[in-house]
């Protein structure tokens, strides 16, 4: 039988498809955890130290220890890879708080953390010409205040979105809070094309995407504006194109918002900020 995926419990070999985790873990008894998934190319782990730091800093700011140096985590990472027989991975990254014996909600601070490292094949990939995406608006969303900012492994919000998305016959759902900002997709960044000016959330309201961040900046490379401002509906009624941007996922068109077309999907400056973010991949 073919493997599914590899993966390392606190450093050691287990099978992703046998128990491996106590069933006393706070990261499965309350999503006490922070996890980062990512992408490869050519067998290497992408952007792996930015990932490694964003998940460093959302540990640090919910007490949980990341258990070992980074230098180990890339090390183990870099173990699952050569092992690994599929052309292009997904990595992801779990650290929970460790074990919770009785089970009670308050946390012990002297618990060693648990730690996952899992590799499993990376989808097939369609090209920028057809993996535009439907997306529906979801209303007064918002992550709990301690989530805000990091990958918790806090994800019924993001879980509930794509549900009422395929409910809807959708792909997607982007967030909007109680007072109608746009936060972020289910599970990415959001952009919205006006002009020739980018637009995107500020980084207090979404996650502070790695591939976000790396596109903005092949985007600014090439000459193109890139704000970050409150975003409203009307935005993305008005938008000219409208994309997404994850680790997985690269640069997504979006070609319709509830009921609504957009004009260009991919448009012209989606696929030259795809195209940018491509160059600046194969630079690094």
């Amino acid at each position: 039988m073919t493997a599914l995926a590899l993966a390392l419990v606190n450093g050691a070999p287990v099978d992703p498809a046998a128990p491996a985790i106590s069933l006393f873990d706070r990261g499965l008894l309350y999503a006490d955890g922070v996890f980062e998934v990512l992408r490869t190319y050519g067998n290497q782990a992408h952007a792996l130290e930015d990932h490694l730091a964003r998940m460093s800093r959302s540990a640090s700011a919910l007490g949980i220890p990341m258990g070992v140096p980074n230098a180990r985590w890339i090390a183990e990472v870099r173990q699952l890879l050569a092992a690994s027989a599929w052309p292009e991975s997904v990595v992801r990254l779990t650290v929970t708080r460790g074990l919770s014996q009785p089970p009670r909600v308050s946390p012990d601070l002297s618990s060693p953390p648990t730690r996952v490292v899992m590799v499993y094949p990376l989808p097939p990939p369609l090209d920028l010409e057809r993996r535009g995406v439907s997306a529906i608006l979801l209303r007064g969303a918002a992550r709990s205040s301690a989530s805000t900012g990091h990958k918790t492994l806090e994800y019924l919000t993001s879980i509930w979105a794509l549900r009422e998305a395929a409910r809807a016959g959708a792909d997607d759902a982007i967030l909007l809070d109680a007072a109608g900002r746009v936060l972020e997709s289910a599970t990415a960044n959001v952009f919205v094309v006006s002009g020739e000016e980018l637009l995107t959330p500020p980084e207090e309201v979404a996650l502070p995407g790695v591939t976000a961040h790396f596109v903005i900046a092949a985007a600014r490379a090439e000459g193109l504006r890139v704000t970050r401002r409150a975003l409203t509906e009307a935005d993305l009624w008005t938008a000219d194109e409208v994309f997404l941007t994850s680790s997985v996922r690269e640069v997504t068109p979006v070609h319709r918002i509830d009921e609504h077309d957009v004009p260009a999907a991919p448009g012209p400056l989606t696929r030259r900020v795809a195209h940018a973010y491509e160059g600046f991949i194969r630079r690094r």
